[in-house]
């Protein structure tokens, strides 16, 4: 019997498939749409299972949806209600209308072609409890839940044995851990139902000084929770959560996203304020740090009272947790050490995202009845793209940077070596990981001796907050000489998903900095051969080498980004970082430039602390450099939500003939024919005049955004560069094509000529050099400035013409189709 469980409508949609009770395929939403935490309807995720398993909708026996969205909506209305902003109460009753939020077996009925009468729902908790009791090894345990709210409920405990789950306790709003921690979390600056974790990360930099202020803001007692209303709005918005006493009692709430850094680590201070602005700043920092730590130690405290409640009740010291909470790692560690346990497992997917294999699980077992359970051994239960990695990469541009290999030991060997020389790699490996935590499918992987890789990773890979620690991936055989944790742990166990912390031994300090936190301890990550069987011989080789049996492992994705699902996914996101290599078995693909030299782009930090562009017209404004809003390559002619268009059929000009020559056309506003009233494409006309007069076939595609960003020409301008590998390149506009065509330092695009406009130098050395700018951010000078321009047009000119690529200069005294087409004329007939 085939069930698909599904979540969606809130956050984190996901999708699963269990067939006779073992689990064949989840996946999130998110990996396919590529928006972060994307909630809509899991089409692509349903797709996907279904193609995983071979099977059609008509092969579906059950549909069953995670919540129950009658009783949801009542406790929606009720808290809207109670807002004294009639007009926010209006808005929730009429978005549920809009979205047909009150019938959603009708919803899914329409959407998937399916009977109505086979779509059940489960409620949120059961589902919860369910992902975290049938995938473990126990015929009986307590089952703990926890999380923001599903419903009403905030707090579960459910008692299983065998195949079923029955109720022992509940807890409902407004006393909820999950949605107090939600609303500190945004008081810290961060974002709600994405910064938790990095509230624990900040936590390790203070001390729980603050654990009696907290400890007045929530309880638990007699085995249960009590908030303090009067310091907590949770019916308002996710943006703020809480009352005026919060601040009242704190202090002000921190900037978002504002740098972190105290008195002790100064290193990640950011550049261009004054000496007593960095003290000013640390001073604060140390106090966040404080509430971050005192509101940790107290969560801590009461996840272990509940969980000994939870045993109690249940007479069984089998644990299982699921819920959002239960990705707190720190008090999974904590539990681990102190209570008394006989067996311990997390849901890997904890959050509402793996509530859908809880619900297709739930009515498996307790609704059918079925006795058959299935562990889940391990989290690999995504897709593979064994035959696309090559399509993909059949079309990337110079075959000189791709090595194929067959030999598994060969790969390995050389992975692990260039890792052991300070080399960055991303890892992409078979089937891509269920649940938040990338686990050597779809993983950057670094040294983990060293303190400044984490730096380099934090900073220059992943562009995030330099305090956020990496966690390692270790073999599991050498895990416990390493660090203090039990021998003989298994794939099932929570160690096995990066759900817990553990202390590193004493004799092994200072042997792997860039994966020890500052509080001492590590989320490891155990590697069994049995499981990962690639992924475990690479460690043990680097193992080999260094005699260090773990390497530094963090999710394939950029800041603010989904982790990767596709290779094509894999290549922007490596041409976007300073990654080394991009290894994708059986190919290795080797970064652009000189590995000795630095990249002509170089990255700065504003007065918020978030790394962002340089470039020459505006270093320090636009959009942050790394945010990937693409479209997928094919959709003919769509407009994204940036307004750049997408190369046409990108697959059939990748193999196109030698006659085909492709011109890559860049640029802002003026890749749209000023003389045309219609709005045509420059391309189009572009294209027009070199077949009626060229000796080859040429396709033009336009890459022009109307007031574009830097972000956005960058952006495609890679995409196209991987995918096609242009015959030339056109960089017509402004200072920011200045930028597109420097980042050839890395990314070469065309093989044999560029042209690129004389006025782009022009205006650069104007703004750089006679001081008609009114301002410069930060304090950098205009020679900052123009030593920063000047850089980057040498490694332009080196790598362009180096490679064999003609640079062709034009005057940008014209506009117009005419104008252009005669430059690239003269360079097309100059080949």
């Amino acid at each position: 019997m085939k069930i698909l469980g599904l979540s969606f409508g809130y956050h984190d949609s996901s999708a699963a498939l269990i067939d006779d009770g073992v689990f064949i395929a989840g996946s999130h939403e998110e990996r396919f749409s590529r928006k972060k935490h994307d909630n809509t309807f899991p089409q692509k995720s349903i797709d996907f299972c279904l193609n995983q398993s071979g099977c059609g909708m008509n092969d579906i026996d059950h549909i069953v949806y995670y919540e129950r969205p009658d009783i949801k909506f009542g406790r929606i209305i009720q808290m809207s209600s109670e807002n004294e902003n009639s007009a926010f109460a209006a808005d929730r009753f009429f978005e549920w209308v809009r979205t047909d939020s009150f019938d959603i077996k009708g919803y899914i009925a329409s959407k998937l072609s399916f009977d109505r009468a086979k779509i059940v729902y489960v409620g949120h908790h059961e589902a919860h409890a369910a992902a975290a009791y049938y995938p473990s090894v126990f015929d009986r345990a307590a089952v703990l839940t926890l999380d923001g709210v599903g419903e009403w409920d905030t707090l579960c405990i459910y008692s299983g044995e065998n195949e079923k789950l029955t109720p022992v306790q509940k807890q409902k709003l407004p006393d909820s851990l999950g949605l107090f921690y939600a609303a500190m979390t945004s008081f810290l600056g961060f974002e709600v139902n994405e910064g938790e974790y990095k509230v624990m990360g900040m936590a390790a930099y203070g001390n729980p000084a603050y654990k009696n202020e907290v400890g007045k803001l929530i309880s638990f007692n007699e085995g249960y929770i009590e908030v303090n209303m009067d310091f907590f709005n949770f019916g308002l918005s996710e943006e703020r959560m809480y009352t005026d006493r919060l601040p009242e009692l704190f202090g002000e709430p921190r900037v978002p996203e504002s740098p972190f850094f105290t008195e002790d680590y100064m290193e990640y201070a950011p550049e261009g304020y004054s000496p007593e602005e960095i003290s000013e700043m640390s001073v604060r920092n140390r106090k966040y740090a404080d509430i971050a730590a005192s509101l940790q130690h107290v969560a801590e405290e009461i996840i272990i009272s509940m969980a000994k409640h939870a045993m109690t009740l249940c007479k069984t010291r089998n644990l299982c947790l699921s819920g959002g909470v239960a990705l707190n790692s720190k008090a999974n560690g904590r539990i681990r050490k102190e209570l008394d346990l006989s067996g311990f497992f997390v849901q890997p997917s904890a959050g509402d995202s793996g509530s859908a294999l809880g619900a297709a699980l739930y009515f498996w077992h307790n609704v059918l009845g079925r006795i058959e359970r299935s562990p889940m051994m391990d989290a690999y239960k995504g897709r593979s793209y064994d035959e696309s990695k090559q399509q993909i990469l059949s079309g990337c541009c110079g075959n000189e940077r791709i090595s194929v290999t067959e030999n598994i030991s060969e790969l390995v060997h050389f992975t692990a070596q260039k890792i052991a020389e300070g080399k960055v790699i991303g890892w992409f490996c078979g089937r891509s990981e269920w649940g938040p935590r990338a686990l050597g499918g779809r993983s950057i992987l670094a040294d983990p001796r060293y303190e400044e890789t984490k730096l380099t990773v934090n900073r220059k890979i992943k562009y995030r907050e330099p305090f956020r620690p990496f966690a390692p991936s270790v073999l599991a055989e050498y895990a416990h000489e390493w660090f203090h944790l039990p021998r003989g742990l298994k794939p099932n166990d929570p160690e096995s998903y990066m759900l817990t912390t553990v202390r590193i031994r004493d004799e092994k300090h200072g042997r792997i900095n860039a994966v020890v936190h500052h509080d001492g301890t590590s989320r490891i990550q155990l590697v069994h051969k049995s499981v990962n069987p690639e992924y475990h011989a690479l460690i043990s080789e680097f193992y080999r080498l260094t005699g260090v049996p773990m390497l530094l492992n963090t999710s394939f994705n950029l800041k603010g980004e989904p982790v990767v699902e596709t290779p094509l996914d894999a290549l922007i996101t490596f041409s976007y970082s300073y990654m080394d290599y991009l290894v994708m078995n059986p190919y290795i693909l080797k970064a652009y430039g000189d590995e000795t030299d630095e990249p002509a782009f170089r990255h700065a930090e504003d007065n918020s602390g978030q790394p962002h562009f340089m470039h020459a017209g505006n270093p320090f404004s636009g959009s942050y450099f790394p945010y990937l809003a693409y479209e997928t390559a094919g959709n003919s002619d769509e407009t994204s939500a940036f307004g750049f268009r997408v190369p046409v059929d990108y697959k059939e000009l990748a193999n196109r003939d030698n006659d085909c020559k492709l011109v890559a056309f860049f640029g802002g506003t003026k890749c749209y024919d000023p003389s045309s009233s219609c709005g045509n494409r420059f391309s189009d006309i572009l294209e027009k005049m070199l077949n009626e007069n060229g000796k080859h076939t040429y396709k033009v595609l336009n890459f022009g955004t109307q007031n574009s960003v830097i972000t956005d020409q960058i952006m495609i301008y890679l995409l196209f560069a991987y995918a096609l590998h242009p015959d030339i390149a056109v960089h017509y506009g402004g200072t920011e094509d200045l930028e597109a065509a420097a980042f050839c330092d890395r990314h070469l695009v065309a093989k044999d000529a560029v042209i690129y406009p004389e006025n782009a130098r022009k205006t650069a050395e104007i703004i750089h050099g006679s001081g008609n700018r009114e301002s410069v951010p930060n304090g950098l000078s205009h020679e900052d400035l123009t030593k920063a321009y000047k850089e980057r047009e040498k490694q332009f000119e080196k790598t362009v013409l180096g490679n064999g690529g003609k640079f062709i200069s034009i005057q940008d005294s014209e506009t117009g189709a005419d104008f252009i087409y005669t430059q690239l004329k003269a360079a097309v007939e100059d080949l």
